[in-house]
């Protein structure tokens, strides 16, 4: 898990680093800017967390059929949301690229797809965190990394090549569009395998499933990871409203330090958040993952701040 989630922040550092030396100052201000937008939108809609918690649970009672409920209703309302996100950002593309000075609002439009993506790849990334395959887990991640990394540069020196601007900050977004989309197909396939290995016995109708749950811890746990990813990335976009170019990118970089320590315990959470919700299933005391936990991430954070 440690070697596939490291890979995955490796190739994501690659992929910054290419799209500084590949785009222009004003370019790659507009697509960090973009993505720190994506990443405030996205955490407000955490269903990825709050599905792993549910499925943890039932996958530690082994239940089976539970998760086929809550897999099958969640492609379909996350399927629903993504079409009502389209429609939101498609039409305000222009007045959100005017408030963050950014000349094409075809890169907004295109950012809605990659929202879009964002939210559906909740549904295979939640099935196998919380069925706790971690190795898939972290092939998953590091795939879908590199695929972005390829698909994102590619794009780019593509659009370099054949004299097209617009595949600069739109080919380096293609890679944030086409990566959720391999990761959804190959999630797909564990999922029907990991149903193949558990046969449903009970008829789904008659098991007493309902998807209110969920709904009714999504919202308190939106507003609490969306403050937080607002606190983390609202600066990027201010300072691309507010700034100039040069130092809209200067900050980026610096941020990008910064989020680097920031983000250096995250396998451990990948790895702690499902063995704690199937133990709070369980009933089991989980004093002692917790205790783990704080220890590994203070070993991770404290000489990487120092």
């Amino acid at each position: 898990m440690l070697v596939g989630t490291k890979l995955g922040d490796i190739f994501n550092f690659i992929y910054r680093l290419a799209m500084i030396r590949l785009l222009t100052v004003k370019e790659y201000g507009t697509l960090n800017s973009l993505i720190s937008f994506s990443m405030i939108v996205l955490s407000f809609s955490p269903f990825q967390p709050v599905l792993t918690k549910f499925i943890a649970g039932y996958a530690a009672h082994k239940e089976w059929s539970r998760i086929r409920f809550i897999v099958r209703r969640s492609w379909r309302d996350i399927g629903i949301f993504s079409c009502i996100v389209l429609f939101i950002f498609l039409p305000a593309s222009g007045w959100i690229a005017a408030f963050m000075k950014i000349m094409e609002p075809s890169y907004v439009a295109l950012l809605a797809f990659f929202i879009a993506g964002g939210l559906i790849i909740s549904v295979p990334i939640a099935f196998i965190q919380g069925t706790q395959l971690f190795v898939p887990l972290a092939c998953l991640l590091a795939f879908a990394a590199l695929c972005k990394l390829l698909v994102g540069v590619g794009l780019v020196l593509l659009g370099q090549k054949l004299m097209i601007p617009g595949l600069a900050v739109g080919g380096a977004l293609g890679g944030y569009i086409i990566a959720p989309l391999l990761v959804v197909l190959i999630g797909i396939i564990v999922i029907k395998k990991q149903f193949a290995l558990h046969p449903e016995r009970t008829n789904i109708n008659r098991i007493p499933a309902s998807i209110l749950p969920v709904y009714r811890y999504l919202f308190p746990t939106a507003l609490v990871i969306g403050s937080f990813w607002t606190l983390t990335n609202i600066d990027i976009i201010l300072v691309k409203h507010f700034f100039s170019d040069q130092a809209a990118v200067s900050y980026s970089v610096a941020q990008m330090v910064g989020l680097i320590i920031l983000f250096l315990p995250g396998t451990i959470i990948l790895v702690l958040y499902p063995k704690a919700a199937s133990s709070h299933a369980k009933n089991i005391n989980r004093r002692v993952l917790l205790i783990k936990g704080l220890i590994i991430v203070a070993i991770f954070c404290l000489p990487a701040a120092l």
